[in-house]
C-alpha cells in the first residue's frame, strides 16, 4: 500500500496540453490490454479511480481502489462483489455485480470505452 499524490484522470485531462493526450491515451490502452492479458477484471474503472503520474518523461495511469478487482478463473465466491460506478459499468453488471461477461475484455470494455471516449477523445477534439 502506498500514498498516491497524483492528479485524478479528470483533472489531468482538463489541464493537459493537447500534445500529451495522445501519448497518455496510448498508455491507458496499454493498461487495459495488460489487465485483459492477465485475466483480471478491474470492475470499477471511473475517473476517480485512475490517477495520472509522470515517470521517465511519460504520463502514465495508476489504478486505485481495488474493491471490485477479481480474476476470471477465481472461484465463484471470490468474483466481483460490487458493480462499479453507474455510468461506467456495463448495464448487466449493475443488475448483477458478479456478472462476468463472456470474458475479461468484455466485462470491463464498457467502462474502458466510456473513459476513453469521454475523457480523452472528446477532449482531443475540443482542443484541436
Amino acid at each position: 500500500m502506498e500514498w498516491v499524490d497524483e492528479q485524478p484522470l479528470h483533472d489531468f485531462v482538463n489541464s493537459a496540453s493537447h500534445d500529451v493526450l495522445p501519448q497518455f491515451a496510448s498508455e491507458l490502452r496499454c493498461l487495459f490490454r495488460s489487465m485483459h492479458e492477465r485475466g483480471v477484471v478491474y470492475g470499477d474503472y471511473s475517473p476517480k479511480n485512475i490517477f495520472v503520474y509522470r515517470a521517465h518523461g511519460r504520463w502514465r495511469p495508476r489504478l486505485v481502489d481495488y474493491d471490485a478487482l477479481c480474476r476470471v478463473n477465481a472461484p465463484s465466491d471470490q468474483l466481483l462483489c460490487t458493480g462499479g460506478q453507474q455510468g461506467f459499468s456495463h448495464p448487466l453488471r449493475l443488475l448483477n455485480p458478479r456478472e462476468i461477461l463472456v470474458d475479461v475484455a468484455h466485462t470491463d470494455a464498457y467502462a474502458e470505452l466510456v473513459l476513453y471516449l469521454k475523457h480523452l477523445e472528446l477532449r482531443l477534439v475540443a482542443k484541436s
